[in-house]
């Protein structure tokens, strides 16, 4: 599990309120009825419970390139990550939280979006659905 905790103040991002710029370089799921109008795509919901998403979630995040993690908290179940592109190193922000459906299992909310640019070229969606994916390969093989 991922221990760094908040080092400063922060504030966590709004799944719910999120309202998506007008630019094609993001990428935002969460779960349904969260903020349907903003959202590219629904949250899988997966029958696990929200601690084996969690490590889930942690070891993939833990095995991408150029990852820096600003933020994770172990209590709110909340990531901030930066992910560098290969060659220019620009900037891509990640915002995750998980979520527990209580018997149901745990979803997520994750909003992926470049810094810089007009278009991604669908960077942040591929992003996106890969680590939900590796999150799913994970709990099968576990």
């Amino acid at each position: 599990m991922l221990t760094q905790a908040r080092t400063t103040e922060s504030t966590i991002l709004d799944f719910k309120g999120l309202k998506l710029g007008f630019r094609p370089n993001q990428y935002f799921v969460c779960p349904a009825g969260w903020n349907d109008e903003e959202a590219h795509n629904t949250a899988p919901v997966f029958p696990v419970p929200i601690d084996v998403l969690q490590e889930a979630w942690d070891a993939v995040i833990n095995r991408q390139p150029r990852v820096e993690i600003r933020e994770a908290d172990p209590k709110s179940r909340y990531y901030e990550l930066v992910q560098r592109t290969a060659f220019f190193r620009f900037p891509d922000t990640i915002s995750a939280v998980l979520v527990s459906l209580g018997d149901q299992g745990s979803t997520l909310a994750i909003y992926s979006r470049s810094t810089y640019g007009y278009s991604d070229l669908g960077v942040n969606k591929a992003r996106v659905e890969d680590w939900i994916a590796q999150a799913e390969t994970v709990m099968e093989q576990a």
